[in-house]
């Protein structure tokens, strides 16, 4: 009898598991080769329904002197691999935290079809970007809302750890 309530307990709670979307931003993370892995500065995506069709990942590469460079990832595979001459991330972005980004982009995009209902909106697409400024902080999701229509709702910026909101407009 133990052993059959054991085995209901734990088959209802793999139901109700969320298993990782093979189609979100941490999967595209995943697809990086290890000379891009401890460089991440950006991740960003537009017309997210909730995933986009391409990722961008903005990293440096330790195997040359931390060159960075815009990775593209569709549906787990590298689409594209060019260097970058984006100064501002380079200046501004610390490194992601990986190990603190809880949160991914389907969590972001419950976190923007709450905001645009909070509105009187319903959420028809986002663009996404996952930056930690400073190497200390949090991680942040920063969700810009559109209508099925493309029109502009807000923005909406939670913590990749918690999924929080720090800010919105």
């Amino acid at each position: 009898m133990r052993t059959l309530l054991a085995s209901l307990i734990l088959l209802s709670s793999l139901g109700f598991a969320q298993a990782a979307d093979p189609n979100g931003a941490l999967a595209a993370i995943g697809a990086l080769p290890p000379k891009y892995q401890n460089g991440i500065l950006k991740v960003s995506a537009d017309n997210g329904t909730p995933n986009p069709d391409t990722w961008y990942i903005l990293a440096k590469n330790s195997a040359q002197d931390g060159a960075m460079y815009q990775i593209g990832v569709t549906q787990g595979q590298i689409v594209s691999e060019k260097i970058s001459l984006d100064l501002r991330a380079a200046i501004s972005d610390s490194p992601l935290n990986m190990s603190k980004v809880l949160i991914d982009s389907d969590g972001a995009w419950a976190a923007g079809a709450k905001y645009s209902a909070s509105k009187g909106k319903k959420l028809g697409n986002a663009s996404y970007a996952l930056q930690q400024q400073g190497r200390d902080a949090a991680p942040i999701w920063s969700i810009w809302c559109y209508d099925a229509k493309v029109r502009y709702i807000g923005l909406v910026k939670i913590l990749a750890t918690t999924g929080a909101v720090v800010s919105s407009e």
